[in-house]
């Protein structure tokens, strides 16, 4: 915990719920053979086995957490698009499915384009002790002509919260989420920025809140973060990334941990001794300097 970790309900759904579980080793730096016990742990996005797939870092996982956790009760609904691996999606389950309820039990509906980041989800929640309360959806119905149009049965439920974590225009938000939160309710997600104020990729965090009395929706900004947008479908024969495109894809890896470590050390530019400190980032500092130097 660095001080992101707040209220005792999220600390406590964080110590349950082991991260290393929602990882996929094989994909990252195991595979060669450079893996160690605290990369799941480090705060860097990680690879989680499938095309274009990453899993956040713990600084945005936590922000998320508490986030949402602010207008969470036991007994309530969330919604979690785009789940990944379930790692956040155990995480509300938490929050909200407490043994012995009975019929006030909380519910999970965590949703997921890519049907084989679904089955993971299903297998590590399993793994983790977490899939009681959690309903697993795919976000496009397979009996529909339009494959574009996400399933109806994601919105026959509203829900005290909605994590977004596939960055979103803001209107696309706004006409398909805002009418699924109850009042008291807010939604967080990653709003591609209108302005053209910010560096391509990026977007702002962004959170609605839904008035418990005037059901009136304000929204405020939190930070700026770096997430991808939604993957349709996997492409299971992706073409070999270029140097240079493993070197954009570096460059954006490393700036998400620095933007992830400034934000847990009072806004402190890592050194090159802090980026050594942290198996991940060293790991990908190295592979980055050693493709420039290939590149000239």
């Amino acid at each position: 915990n660095i001080g992101v970790l707040k209220s005792s309900a999220v600390v406590e759904a964080f110590g349950e719920v082991d991260r290393a579980l929602f990882v996929d080793d094989r994909s990252n730096d195991a595979a060669k053979g450079r893996f160690t016990y605290s990369e799941p742990y480090s705060n860097s996005p990680l690879k989680i086995g499938h095309t274009g797939a990453t899993m956040s870092t713990p600084h945005h996982h936590a922000v998320i957490a508490e986030i949402i956790a602010d207008v969470l009760r036991p007994g309530d609904k969330v919604l979690d698009l785009g789940c990944g691996s379930g790692y956040l999606a155990a995480i509300f389950s938490k929050l909200v499915c407490s043994s012995g309820m009975g019929a006030e039990q909380g519910k999970v509906v965590a949703v997921e384009c890519v049907p084989e980041l679904l089955k993971l989800t299903e297998s590590n929640l399993k793994k983790a002790g977490c899939e009681n309360g959690v309903v697993l959806l795919d976000a496009y119905s397979s009996s529909r002509n339009n494959s574009d149009k996400l399933n109806d049965a994601i919105f026959v439920d509203k829900f005290k919260a909605i994590h977004v974590s596939f960055a979103m225009e803001k209107q696309e938000l706004e006409k398909q989420f805002l009418d699924n939160i109850v009042p008291g309710g807010r939604i967080v997600a990653p709003i591609r920025d209108e302005t053209g104020n910010q560096p391509q990729k990026e977007q702002i965090l962004t959170i609605y809140q839904k008035d418990i009395k005037t059901h009136k929706i304000s929204s405020r900004e939190v930070m700026r973060v770096l997430c991808q947008p939604m993957i349709k479908e996997m492409i299971s024969d992706q073409p070999k990334q270029t140097v240079n495109e493993r070197i954009a894809e570096l460059q954006d890896i490393l700036k998400t941990w620095t933007e992830g470590f400034k934000a847990s050390n009072n806004g402190k530019h890592p050194t090159r001794e802090d980026i050594f400190n942290d198996e991940t980032a060293k790991n990908l500092f190295t592979e980055f300097s050693k493709l420039r130097q290939r590149k000239w």
